[in-house]
């Protein structure tokens, strides 16, 4: 289980570090048992991050995928908490355990508005070019050469 702390908030996470990558942890059996399938938490693909000092007040989270041969992040801010700097503040720690402890060398964000792409510029992440099949979406990428 993956957990740290930021200056206001906690993560968690049950994805786990296997071959220098960060990867979901195998849980589940080979045969799968429909009548006793555990509800998925969203910490299995990605993090959540709490109040510190409070776990259970989720602030927001970040999804993690490895899609489009890319390290990809998504992430959201429950409403109470939006314009507070959780998201910038939450995005910052993880790039930078992520460079510390994978063997990842490139983070990408496809930002779906203006204040998402601010929290991407705000965090190190330059513009790339237009998404492959959707030019008015636009890449975002991190690599740890540009990361402090």
């Amino acid at each position: 289980m993956i957990r740290f702390q930021t200056e206001r908030l906690i993560a968690k996470s049950e994805m786990i570090v296997a071959d220098g990558r960060l990867v979901e942890k195998e849980t589940e059996p080979a045969v799968i048992d429909i009548f006793n399938l555990k509800k998925r938490t969203g910490l299995e693909s990605g993090l959540k991050f709490y109040v510190r000092g409070d776990e259970t007040v989720e602030v927001c989270h970040i999804g993690i995928t490895w899609q489009r041969n890319r390290f990809e992040v998504s992430y959201g801010t429950e409403k109470a908490f939006e314009g507070q700097g959780f998201m910038k503040e939450a995005l910052s720690h993880l790039v930078n355990w992520i460079f510390a402890n994978t063997k990842e060398t490139e983070i990408w964000g496809l930002p779906n508005g203006i204040v998402s792409e601010h929290i991407l510029s705000s965090n190190g992440f330059t513009y790339y070019g237009p998404l492959e099949n959707n030019p008015s979406m636009k890449w975002y990428r991190i690599s740890n050469l540009n990361v402090d």
